[in-house]
């Protein structure tokens, strides 16, 4: 492992825990009891997206060509999978009348989409990674290992507020609502780009030259 990849991989989890902080204002500002999260458009998503986009430029911008390109590309990616999430989530956490109302109005489609949830979460990360393929080469152990990060990510999170004493019950809910389970998805999404290498210019180079 290279000097660059250990820094990346470093600023890659300040950035993490960055976003994390940042979700957790957002959700103390506006009220932490129940579901209030869940009710209104998060600004820290927003900018934890732009944030992370600027670190992906950063880091590939010397060593592999249309940089600014896959920028965009993740952004538009980001706008969409959050979307996806934003439902997948709501669907997997209401619980109570609500849920009942839910389940009254949409059927099975509302349990199917209970069911599915953590499918739902592992494919978005598969999709992003199938991107970053169209772009650069990385390791395949580093990719499995990004993508059980980012499908385990919950249950990361869950793991450190078990241990650390945190507002409401240690579950999964939480593990999101605190912000624990941010930076550990974060690196999921962002541990191929870290192990971008110098010999990635030079292949980009020949294949140009092609």
């Amino acid at each position: 492992m290279t000097d660059n990849v250990i820094k990346r991989i470093i600023y890659l989890l300040l950035l993490g825990l960055l976003l994390g902080f940042i979700w957790r204002i957002e959700v103390e500002y506006y009220g932490w009891e129940g579901l209030i999260w869940l009710g209104y458009s998060h600004a820290s998503i927003r900018i934890g997206g732009l944030l992370f986009a600027l670190w992906l430029w950063l880091s590939t911008r010397k060593l592999i060509n249309k940089s600014v390109k896959l920028s965009l590309i993740f952004i538009l990616w980001g706008m969409v999978a959050i979307s996806i999430l934003y439902i997948v989530s709501y669907s997997y956490f209401v619980i109570g009348p609500l849920a009942f109302m839910n389940l009254l109005t949409f059927g099975s489609a509302f349990l199917v989409m209970k069911t599915v949830a953590p499918f739902v979460w592992s494919l978005t990360i598969l999709t992003l990674y199938w991107i970053y393929s169209k772009f650069f080469k990385f390791p395949l152990l580093v990719g499995f290992i990004g993508f059980l990060i980012w499908t385990f990510s919950w249950h990361l999170g869950l793991l450190i507020i078990s241990v650390i004493p945190e507002n409401g019950w240690p579950d999964l809910l939480h593990s999101l609502k605190t912000g624990w389970m941010i930076p550990f998805s974060v690196l999921g999404v962002g541990l191929p780009i870290a192990f971008i290498e110098s010999n990635q210019k030079k292949m980009n180079d020949s294949e140009k030259q092609e």
